[in-house]
């Protein structure tokens, strides 16, 4: 027994230490016989491989203009188009990731079954999950007036005024998304338990948005998410949100 628990925390220690695609040592096909404590770890690294995918490798593929097939996660050209498929497992998102003109992000299944207040069994599902949130209500988001409906002055200056596009891309975990652009069969988990006093006037962030201004007036011209520009033929299908943790406050 003692040697089956020092396996699995050997194992968790390098899941926990390493930040590559996958973190799985290679799965043992031979798991057969009485001996259960080899089985039971060949299975453990089996589900670790499928499941804990959180590196920050999968934002790059993403982001970048090439369409690499990268461990689990696959690429196919088609035309302009790039059509990547994720596995069933989780994806961190450490911050706001830009989904470029022509790309396709799939997970593994539709998560929403006829029954759409059924939660899905997540073992066959792709998550993206946040890996914070937002829990201080005085936080610099938008740059707004305290009081967004009255005009500025002495009485009703702005919550800050030292807000920076790379505060704003750190906020808003989720997915710019470009023109020509398509997100579905997937379920995302955020982690803000409040909206701060500084989005009053409700500028973001949400899971999926478009470039534009921060601030809710467009005032600061700097402050702006990816180009700013209009976008057109967005598509996002089949996602589930805010049901994979078991938390009451997200």
């Amino acid at each position: 027994m003692s040697l089956f628990l020092t396996l699995i925390a050997g194992l968790a220690a390098c899941v926990a230490s390493k930040d590559s695609e996958s973190v799985a040592l290679p799965v043992d096909d031979e798991c057969t016989g009485s001996d259960e404590s080899r089985c039971t770890v060949a299975l453990l690294q089996n589900r670790l491989q499928t499941r804990l995918l959180v590196s920050a490798g999968w934002v790059e593929l993403i982001e970048g203009a090439e369409c690499p097939s990268t461990g689990a996660i696959t690429c196919e050209r088609v035309g302009a188009w790039r059509h990547f498929k994720f596995p069933a497992g989780e994806f961190t998102v450490s911050r706001q990731v830009s989904v470029p003109e022509h790309t396709i992000i799939e997970g593994n299944a539709n998560p929403n079954g006829q029954d759409k207040t059924k939660t899905p069994d997540y073992d066959s599902q792709t998550v993206f999950v946040a890996s914070e949130g937002l829990s201080d209500s005085h936080a610099c988001y938008c740059q707004n007036l305290e009081r967004s409906w009255e005009p500025l002055s002495p009485s009703n200056p702005y919550h800050c005024q030292d807000l920076t596009n790379e505060q704003v891309t750190s906020l808003r975990k989720g997915f710019l998304m470009y023109s020509n652009t398509v997100v579905k069969n997937i379920a995302f988990q955020g982690k803000d338990t409040l909206r701060p006093f500084d989005n009053g006037a409700l500028c973001g962030g949400g899971v999926f948005e478009t470039p534009g201004c921060v601030h809710n007036q467009c005032l600061f011209p700097h402050l702006k998410t990816g180009d700013g520009k209009p976008v057109t033929n967005v598509s996002i299908e089949n996602v589930r949100l805010n049901d994979y943790l078991d938390d009451p406050e997200l």
